[in-house]
């Protein structure tokens, strides 16, 4: 009876391990498969919810950065031989049109001739050495790095001003407040609690 017992232990035993082991090895690759599976849904998520962040910001800028490319109806070679009433009516129109929070036209060496803020002070009078003019002068249109003005996120851009000829007489750089921006990214999902901002 001793002997009957050991030899049914044995085959029970057998048995736990053939018919146990293959069904914990099935169990295991399946969860290893669910988390991998989960894992590359967040990931896919994620990456769209990102990619939809940028595709914003592209369009955005892109629109903005449009209508400050500016070719103007006269062979001047500089931005300064354009009258003042003209040069004060693109100022103003392009102020309205874009509502910055700064907006600098300056002539081809640098020196400013326009200047419109509703939220800042003019402090220089030429920005001959600044990195937006130098790109903008030289055919590139410039966007800067995010910065907090007055509480508000903002970049700057600028770009050339061109002549008949198509000659870069001159540059327009902006502040730009990305507020509405910030908002449209804002509203942006990454799961049940993650978002995406500026």
């Amino acid at each position: 009876m001793a002997q009957t017992k050991k030899f049914e232990n044995k085959v029970f035993k057998i048995f736990l391990i053939g018919s146990l082991l293959p069904l914990l090895i099935i169990s295991a690759g399946s969860l290893y498969l669910e988390i991998q599976t989960g894992e590359k849904s967040i990931s896919d998520t994620q990456n769209l919810a990102l990619s939809n962040a940028v595709e914003k910001t592209q369009k955005f800028i892109g629109q903005k950065m449009e209508i400050f490319n500016l070719v103007v109806g006269f062979d001047a070679k500089k931005l300064s031989n354009m009258d003042a009433p003209a040069l004060n009516y693109l100022i103003n129109n392009l102020y309205q049109l874009t509502t910055p929070l700064e907006i600098i036209f300056a002539d081809s060496d640098g020196q400013i001739l326009g200047y419109k803020s509703a939220a800042l002070t003019q402090t220089e009078n030429n920005i001959y050495s600044r990195p937006d003019f130098i790109s903008a002068i030289s055919g590139k249109n410039y966007y800067g790095q995010i910065e907090l003005i007055n509480g508000k996120p903002a970049m700057r851009l600028a770009s050339q001003i061109q002549n008949s000829n198509r000659e870069n007489i001159g540059v327009i750089s902006a502040l730009i407040d990305l507020t509405q921006l910030s908002v449209s990214i804002g509203e942006i999902n990454l799961g049940s609690s993650g978002t995406v901002f500026l």
